[in-house]
């Protein structure tokens, strides 16, 4: 995973997804976590409620991060 900020980690998903999320999932797509930077335990849950103009705003400033 990697943050907004730039900061890569491995993180943890213990979640159940509906049959309607399941069948949504392509591969290679991302979906958008949160995460306890303090906790430091590398469990996330899953940001269902985020805004997808946002994360495609993030998704697309880590992407130009990694091009340069």
């Amino acid at each position: 995973m990697e943050t907004a900020d730039g900061v890569s980690f491995r993180g943890i998903a213990d979640e159940d997804l509906t049959i309607t999320e399941l069948t949504r999932l392509a591969p290679g797509q991302t979906l958008p976590v949160r995460y306890r930077p303090a906790v430091m335990d590398h469990y996330v849950a899953l940001a269902r409620d985020a805004d997808p103009a946002h994360v495609q705003q993030l998704a697309d400033e880590i992407a130009s991060r990694k091009r340069t």
